[in-house]
């Protein structure tokens, strides 16, 4: 009790913020070694002190000793971290019903943003505690908005239903059920008509497929629905077989509506001509993704044939994937023909001159015609815009004249390619056609003075959850750092998701200027400790491990992909089910897959299957991570290239080509960042093997 009145005796009455003491007298504290008499110390030693104390205790149970503590800072107005002690005091101390009512209603102005969860999470653990019912729900309506998951955001909704019940708030119950409807319509009792898709996209995100193909098909079925919602009712039924991976079934259903859409547009005044190509090519791609390129390529010819005005918007797409199928097909005068009609069109898009340039290259390279790839890669370089796009055609220039026998020229651009983008899949590569090892990255992170005291003592305090907090509702504080003191403030903070996020808005020339200075930033390491472990016991290198994650997440743990696909390495809920079983791994449901140890050992596994089943080929278990096994296995046998980059180029989805690229690059970097000076070759690509 004395040692407490001393600290109130304490409290400061300057109005002057302090900055956090030094990084050794704080790691003093953490580790227990030091225990300093809080009247022989400065007074941010002393802050610092109190608040470690507070913490311990907190994580002890302690509860009536952190409050104290807690409550000694909050009233200490040179502590930056005032509001921090206070929000601790609303769940440490005892709190009165008025307090926690007066608290609730003026949070938004008198606390800081980067406080208001936890603010919410106390009040709403101290109303439970002591039977405010009422409170507890009010608390848990404003909390919803703060939980990062879906199934987090049903449960806070049902608690406070399940408060106001208690409480016996009619009103209050109303609100709460109201709410939760808006977020989640599945929960409606008598569904109106005008509410049928709502609740059918609810029930497919909440992955009760049966569910929402009941409400799709009343909208399909009835003609009191607008053509347009009907449409999109009608596709959304479909790709509810392709997010349970049946994609016979979901080609089955494109094929039906198709059909229909044509039916329609024969049998009434309304104009579907659009829509009708629109899932035609639809239905082509997917059936050539299911291996029946004929009937696809005779669904776009005959919409060729058939429709008249068709727009540029869907000829580029038809000429396009023609091309490309004529090209599987191994007929590349066809497939040259439909490139070049696709060049030849006014008003194709920037991405389709693009893909309609490199086709055309790839053709003629294809064909062994060097000299006729070179002039469409030297015009692509010329006339297209994109900065990634020019490495690409530089890379394959090169090669070009690689195959010329011309290996001065071939050199001279892979040497300049490698100046203008070491960290680039193309410069990268470069490197390794010119033989050359790659040079150790240098792995410090400068230290640096966060942009205000409260974001100091918070990182000096390792708070770094609340440090991401503060950067994600503070977001103009960027404004008037440098982009790499910025990129620091991110990684100190933990905030890896944040880093990728700033770094991949600035623009591309930028990039290459500050991705030297920061590579470690750029390619993180969290986790480390954990993952070394995984990797060690799955038999899986911890730099892929890496090169994946990043890939697949940015390293946010919480993350929801279109196909259904969850958490740090983007695993499926199908996988995860079997691999359940096999390895006796526990998991309940798809939510599972947002806990990083469990995502992690999942994706571990698959890697180390993976691995296996393609002997080592990096190109194969990569690709087959993305795509499937049975496809990459097919890839193999009728594309298969002598040289590996070839190889790459020749795969025909280009999300698993980028992706193939994409990891590849991490791979390497992230070699050179845990390992130093790095030396690979292209066999690494086919035999997984490392040069000595």
């Amino acid at each position: 009790m004395r040692w407490i009145l001393i600290l109130f005796f304490l409290v400061s009455c300057s109005s002057k913020y302090t900055s956090p003491p030094e990084s050794e007298f704080i790691k003093s504290l953490y580790e227990g070694t030091h225990y300093p008499d809080i009247n022989k110390i400065d007074e941010n030693q002393r802050q610092a002190s109190v608040y470690i104390r507070a913490r311990s205790f907190a994580r002890n149970g302690k509860n009536y000793h952190a409050c104290q503590r807690n409550h000694y800072l909050e009233r200490d107005k040179s502590f930056p971290l005032a509001k921090l002690s206070t929000v601790k005091t609303i769940k440490y101390c005892k709190q009165n019903k008025s307090f926690l009512e007066d608290t609730l209603k003026s949070y938004t102005k008198e606390f800081p943003e980067y406080l208001h969860s936890e603010l919410l999470e106390n009040i709403l653990y101290q109303a439970q505690l002591k039977n405010y019912h009422n409170v507890s729900s009010l608390a848990a309506l404003d909390l919803v908005k703060f939980k990062d998951t879906r199934k987090e955001k049903l449960e806070t909704y049902n608690l406070a239903i399940k408060e106001a019940k208690l409480a016996k708030d009619a009103g209050l119950i109303e609100r709460s059920a109201e709410e939760r409807i808006k977020e989640f319509p599945r929960f409606t009792q008598n569904v109106e008509r005008e509410d049928y898709y709502k609740v059918a996209r609810d029930f497919e995100r909440n992955r009760s497929f049966k569910r929402a193909r009941k409400y799709y098909l009343k909208i399909i079925n009835s003609t009191k629905f607008d053509i347009d919602l009907r449409i999109k009712a009608y596709y959304r039924y479909a790709f509810t077989f392709k997010l349970q991976r049946d994609k016979d079934t979901y080609t089955a259903k494109l094929k039906n509506m198709v059909w229909w859409i044509k039916k329609l547009n024969r049998s009434s005044s309304l104009n579907l001509d659009n829509e009708y190509i629109r899932y035609t090519i639809t239905f082509a791609r997917a059936t050539w993704t299911q291996q029946n390129l004929s009937e696809g390529k005779k669904r776009l010819l005959r919409l060729l044939k058939t429709q008249k005005n068709i727009p540029e918007s869907f000829l580029q797409e038809i000429y396009f994937v023609l091309g490309k199928m004529e090209m599987e097909r191994k007929k590349l005068s066809y497939a040259l023909n439909w490139f070049k009609k696709g060049s030849a069109l006014n008003e194709a898009s920037e991405d389709y001159k693009e893909r309609f340039f490199w086709s055309l290259s790839w053709s003629y390279y294809l064909n062994k015609n060097y000299k006729e790839a070179r002039a469409y890669l030297y015009s692509g370089i010329e006339k297209l815009e994109s900065i990634f796009t020019k490495r690409k055609f530089k890379f394959w220039l090169a090669k070009s004249f690689q195959k010329d026998g011309l290996a001065s020229e071939a050199e001279y651009h892979w040497k300049e390619l490698w100046k203008e983008d070491p960290y680039g899949y193309y410069g990268i590569v470069s490197r390794i056609e010119l033989n050359e090892k790659f040079p150790e990255i240098d792995t410090d992170i400068n230290e640096f003075d966060p942009p205000n005291k409260e974001l100091s003592w918070l990182l000096a305090l390792d708070e770094l959850e609340y440090a991401k907090k503060y950067l994600e509702t503070n977001k103009r504080i960027h404004e008037s750092m440098s982009n790499k003191d910025s990129l620091e403030l991110f990684f100190h903070s933990g905030w890896f998701e944040g880093a990728l996020f700033y770094f991949f808005k600035l623009k591309p020339e930028v990039r290459d200027e500050t991705l030297t200075e920061v590579s470690p930033i750029i390619f993180p390491s969290p986790f480390q400790e954990k993952l070394s472990f995984v990797s060690a016991k799955e038999k899986v290198p911890l730099e892929l491990i890496y090169s994946i994650m990043r890939q697949e997440s940015a390293f946010n743990p919480t993350i929801r992909s279109w196909a259904d696909a969850f958490g740090l390495m983007q695993i499926t809920p199908e996988r995860a089910q079997k691999l359940s079983s096999r390895y006796k791994i526990p998991y309940n449901d798809f939510s599972d897959l947002y806990s990083p140890e469990t995502n992690v050992l999942f994706g571990s596994k698959i890697l180390n299957q993976l691995m296996k089943e393609h002997q080592n080929n990096f190109i194969a278990y990569v690709a087959s991570y993305n795509a499937s096994s049975r496809v990459v296995k097919r890839w193999m046998k009728q594309k298969h290239r002598k040289d590996p980059l070839e190889f790459i180029e020749m795969i025909p989805y280009e999300e698993t080509k980028g992706y193939v690229k994409l990891v590849f690059r991490n791979f390497v970097t992230y070699n050179r960042l845990h390992k130093g000076e790095f030396e690979i070759d292209k066999s690494f690509l086919y035999t997984g093997k490392l040069t000595d």
